[in-house]
Order: C-alpha cells, then structure tokens, then sequence
C-alpha cells in the first residue's frame, strides 16, 4: 500500500513538473516572438485560457 501511495505522489510529481516546465516555456515564447496566445497554447499544448 505505501509503495503504491509512493508511485503514485511520484508520478503526481512529473505531471506538475512538466507542466510547469510548459508553462515556462510558454512565458518565454510570449516575451521573445509575436505569435499569438492560441499558436503557443498549441505549440505547448496547454489550454489557451491558460496562455491568455
């Protein structure tokens, strides 16, 4: 049981680390280029209300 708990809090992790790692990426597109909100969002693949 406590090794599943562990997996699956580790797996949890890596989801929200590569979200952020999107995210951050998606930050820097809008700084540096002038594509629009809904090309990153699906560069990305993060929803556009997100990118907005």
């Amino acid at each position: 049981m406590g090794i599943e708990k562990g997996r699956l809090e580790g797996i949890q992790e890596g989801k929200q680390c590569a979200l952020e790692s999107q995210r951050n990426a998606a930050r820097k597109l809008i700084a540096r280029t002038e594509m629009d909100d809904q090309m990153i969002a699906g560069i990305e693949e993060l929803p556009v209300e997100e990118v907005e």
